[in-house]
């Protein structure tokens, strides 16, 4: 299970360790720490930087290749074949579109669904709370997008 961090210690930069996942990184905001510049290491499927969704007007961050600035040794395809874990420490409020595998926040097991939603229906993820997603093999939906709050 993921176990959750300060926030103080994630604004510096840690690395949410668990055993046997990949866990994402927060790899530079300098000191204009928003969704705007951030940029994650996402273990061994490499570092992304978010996005402007003009459509949704907030910034976005998922394993796409056109905001991959740095390549891992595993892709999305990867992903979708082998199956995996990833788990995180949310860096600010937002939702997560995940209609694949299992999602837990805090321990807790959410429905699937784009956006996901704890079982009070309720889809936000606040900054720090502690994110776990879970994908099987030959699972062609795998892979999930963040939407942060500005």
């Amino acid at each position: 299970m993921s176990e959750k961090i300060s926030r103080r210690d994630f604004l510096k930069g840690s690395l949410l360790l668990v055993g046997g996942i990949t866990a994402l990184e927060l790899t530079g905001c300098g000191k204009d720490y928003s969704p705007k510049n951030l940029v994650m290491a996402i273990g061994e499927y490499g570092t992304y930087k978010t996005e402007y969704d003009k459509k949704e007007k907030k910034y976005t961050l998922g394993l796409w290749e056109s905001n991959r600035v740095v390549e891992g040794n595993k892709d999305l395809t990867d992903l979708k074949i082998e199956g995996g874990r990833i788990a995180f420490t949310m860096p600010f409020d937002g939702t997560i579109n995940n209609s694949a595998g299992r999602i837990e926040v805090n321990q807790q097991e959410w429905e699937l669904g784009n956006p996901a939603v704890a079982k009070d229906m309720n889809p936000m993820v606040l900054q720090g709370d502690t994110v776990e997603l879970e994908y099987e093999a030959n699972n062609d939906s795998a892979g999930f997008q963040i939407y942060f709050e500005n």
